[in-house]
């Protein structure tokens, strides 16, 4: 699963920037360069929270 896959089974754009109150502009990058380390914890409790499986290797770099 890619970046862009995990941020929309997590509702999409505007929703995860919502959620992390950012702008949908980050987010957007998000899907472009991959999530930033220092919000993977918080994703991975949302997907959990949303059942969402996120691939084994998330908090690997990349």
């Amino acid at each position: 699963m890619t970046h862009r896959q995990i941020i929309e089974a997590l509702g999409g754009t505007t929703n995860v920037a919502n959620l992390f109150g950012l702008a949908t502009q980050n987010i957007s990058n998000w899907k472009r360069r991959g999530i930033p380390h220092k919000y993977r914890n918080k994703v991975a409790v949302i997907a959990m929270m949303k059942k969402v499986r996120l691939p084994d290797n998330f908090f690997e770099a990349a």
